[in-house]
């Protein structure tokens, strides 16, 4: 009997391998690229009128809130001392949405071989 890793062909693994580097490097230089304008913009540059595009910083205070701990005072509230319990049937008679995504990671048997630039 095969195993997993002998069905999948060499030309199958190189493809993992562009696709997970390729996103790496493209978070990377997003990251990079977004910390440079900041600067530039914050020293006084101004974007172009002349290209397609037109860069604008738009600044703002995001408000974080914990819905998760939100719910459980509404529960306590409402419930007492069984608030734990309906938590439990509410979780429980949820629908599950399957989600299905691609995380590129460095993979730790080559992590020695990677160069950070």
């Amino acid at each position: 009997m095969k195993s997993k890793l002998d069905i999948i062909s060499v030309e199958t693994i190189n493809e993992f391998v562009r696709y997970a580097n390729e996103e790496r490097l493209a978070k990377l230089a997003r990251g990079k690229l977004r910390d440079r304008l900041l600067k530039r913009f914050a020293k006084g540059a101004v974007c172009s009128t002349e290209g397609p595009f037109l860069l604008e910083v738009i600044a703002y205070d995001r408000q974080i809130i914990d819905w998760s701990a939100q719910v459980k005072i509404l529960l306590k509230q409402i419930y007492g001392k069984k608030w734990a319990v309906e938590l439990t049937k509410i979780i429980a008679a949820a629908p599950k949405l399957p989600v299905q995504r691609l995380d590129p990671k460095l993979n730790p048997a080559y992590r020695d071989h990677l160069v950070e630039r």
